[in-house]
């Protein structure tokens, strides 16, 4: 089961959570001066992994409590996997903090008070409902590969690395109304040819969205740093030896703003990737050094959710586009509030952009059937 096979679901699931956005912006704006984007772009991703992976309806708004049951564990998780809370895997001589902090105590109270029954409950879903699923499949070979259902909980975490990339686009919009016209140029055009929105597969029609949304991932990417490795054997590189169950652990940042592969990495280029719609799955997938960008690895294992990641978010601004344009917040004054793109919150094992309020104005574009 590819992800172009499970395209219907996350078309659907899109559509749901831009038009909720929509809605829910075009209430409150006017009093409120914007709203906030993360809730939403977290909402869609969400519903999609719950129709995939576990076959079953998703929220129905960002009041849900299953959505804030899933965000409260997601967030919690995060900081658990961060390296400050594990502080003493890289640095041994630190493990005395461990008993001080009573660090190992926190941890399994929340895997097995937390997160072992909100996704036990997920799994018994998924096995209920009559829905095709990942859960289903999975069940059926888990035996022959040694699959339990811990397994399955990894596949919930790209909510939050797919949801603030879409939180950094919209905030980089704001700055750049030329792109955004150059975007919605595009997807009008689409549309007039062809009378409906185009597909992740057709995105080379979409140069300037492609552009885009690459520049945005490498410019400010979900994380800062990637998912430790750890050497299973002693490894010289370039006469330095690295000790066999030494953690690796590689810059997403420092990779992305290497000048020898980047010219002028600290500033925000799209038109560095406009001679390119190949899918960032297919660039990590070849050489290292043509690689696109690093955000999603640097080596022979890279991130297995690089292509759903990117087609949602192309769907979801394609969609966007084609209804409403990306606009900063107003103040009680009437001034614009422009996101800022150059501070970041840490949340230990990802980055989200400062909070901020977008505002939506609907356009009188193509009317499509869907």
């Amino acid at each position: 089961m590819s992800v172009d096979d499970l395209y219907h679901i996350l078309d659907r699931e899109t559509k749901f959570g831009v038009n909720l956005m929509l809605k829910d912006a075009l209430e409150v704006q006017d009093k409120e001066g914007g709203i906030d984007p993360l809730a939403y772009t977290r909402l869609t991703a969400m519903n999609i992994i719950l129709a995939t992976v576990f076959g079953i309806q998703g929220s129905l708004s960002v009041q849900d409590p299953l959505y804030k049951r899933v965000l409260h564990n997601l967030e919690q998780n995060s900081a658990f996997i961060s390296i400050g809370s594990d502080i003493s895997a890289y640095f041994p001589v630190l493990s005395f903090l461990d008993v001080i902090f009573r660090k190992e105590k926190k941890m399994r109270d929340f895997v097995e008070n937390d997160s072992k029954p909100l996704y036990r409950h997920l799994i018994q879903l998924a096995r209920q409902s009559e829905q095709p699923s990942l859960v289903k499949e999975l069940d059926s070979i888990k035996d022959s590969l040694n699959i339990d259902e811990q397994n399955m909980v990894t596949l919930t975490r790209g909510v939050d690395t797919i949801s603030l990339a879409m939180a950094w686009v919209f905030a980089i919009l704001c700055h750049y109304p030329k792109w955004q016209k150059r975007m919605l140029d595009e997807v009008d055009l689409f549309i007039q040819n062809y009378s409906r929105l185009p597909l992740f597969t057709e995105r080379q029609e979409l140069p300037s969205m492609i552009a885009f949304i690459k520049e945005t991932i490498r410019y400010r990417p979900s994380f800062l740093l990637g998912v430790p490795h750890k050497a299973t054997e002693d490894i010289i590189y370039k006469d330095y030896l690295i000790p066999k169950g030494t953690l690796l652990i590689g810059s997403a940042h420092a990779n992305n703003n290497d000048p020898h592969f980047f010219s002028e990495p600290e500033k925000f280029k799209p038109e560095r990737y406009l001679n390119d719609a190949k899918s960032i799955y297919a660039s990590s997938n070849g050489n290292i050094q043509s690689r696109e960008l690093f955000t999603f690895g640097w080596g022979r294992r890279i991130c297995p959710g690089i292509y759903m990641a990117e087609s949602e978010m192309f769907n979801c601004m394609t969609r966007l586009f084609q209804k409403c344009t990306i606009e900063p917040a107003l103040s009680s004054t009437g001034e614009t509030n422009i996101p800022d793109i150059d501070d970041c919150i840490d949340f230990g094992s990802i980055v989200s952009p400062v909070p901020y309020k977008i505002r939506l104005v609907e356009r009188n574009s193509v009317v499509i059937d869907e």
